[in-house]
């Protein structure tokens, strides 16, 4: 089997005719935040073409509230080339204005992508996942990231703590036609190389050891938070109440007693986006 690459424009310039060789699968970054557009994706894109390697595409997340998040997944969508396979979000940072809401925030952008049709998956750090609980997010696969004491660029048995379809295992991999060091990946999960490589929304089987964040109930996917996340949540929907943002209480019992949806916590984040409570 070939190498599964990530590639940004610290790349530089890649010799695809020599690189092709090597490579099955490559993960090309199109923005970084909203506004930062990679540099060379377009070129990346161009040279997979030429010589059919199958491409996917992530986009750095920077997001600071539900309604961000929503918008840089539209700009991802609109600069995302018709090829591509797949979507990522690369979550690595906290950057949201109220922490709680990494959740919420992040199944936005996975759900946004998703009603356009696309298979989407969550790359997020090996310690990230574990303290914000990113294990609660419904994606189609999961990518973790996780390297060997020395990281010399070869396979080791420093595996990821939590099932993951995609393990990111070096920093420091080589590949023929790209100068320098390469982020290297391998399968880690049931999911064959022929799921990354077609397009189109995934059949909806038990294969992907992504995790499932919610319930399904009568009135959508309940969300499933840590405690403390549920407490700030409901902090936050009473203050808007209070201050008559919101018309209702409903929306504060729901979280204390751990029964708001997805869908309702995209709505009212979408509310509160911007303002002061």
């Amino acid at each position: 089997m070939g190498k599964i690459v990530d590639l940004s424009y610290y790349q530089g310039t890649i010799d695809f005719a020599r690189a092709s060789k090597e490579i099955d699968l490559a993960i090309i970054r199109v923005q970084y935040g909203a506004q930062t557009v990679d540099k060379r994706y377009k070129e990346y894109v161009e040279g997979c073409k030429k010589y059919n390697i199958p491409f996917g595409h992530y986009a750095y997340a920077r997001y600071k509230t539900i309604g961000s998040a929503i918008q840089e997944a539209r700009l991802f969508m609109e600069r995302a080339d018709s090829a591509a396979k797949f979507l990522v979000v690369d979550v690595e940072e906290m950057t949201l204005t109220r922490p709680s809401e990494i959740i919420p925030a992040t199944q936005a952008f996975i759900l946004a992508c998703k009603q356009k049709g696309w298979k989407v998956g969550l790359y997020t750090g090996h310690s990230f996942y574990k303290e914000y609980n990113m294990g609660q997010i419904e994606a189609d696969f999961l990518w973790i990231p996780r390297y060997s004491g020395s990281d010399r660029g070869i396979p080791h048995t420093n595996r990821p703590d939590m099932p993951c379809d995609l393990w990111q295992y070096t920093q420091a991999g080589r590949v023929v036609g790209i100068s320098g060091n390469v982020d290297l990946n391998v399968l880690n999960g049931p999911l064959p190389l022929s799921w990354f490589t077609t397009k189109g929304q995934p059949i909806k089987t038990e294969q992907s050891s992504a995790p499932s964040n919610t319930t399904k109930t009568p009135g959508g996917r309940v969300m499933k938070l840590t405690d403390s996340q549920w407490k700030e949540l409901a902090t936050i929907y009473k203050t808007a109440y209070d201050k008559k943002i919101l018309s209702s209480d409903e929306w504060v019992k729901k979280a204390q007693t751990k029964k708001l949806t997805v869908d309702e916590a995209i709505f009212l984040n979408t509310v509160l986006a911007g303002r002061t409570l």
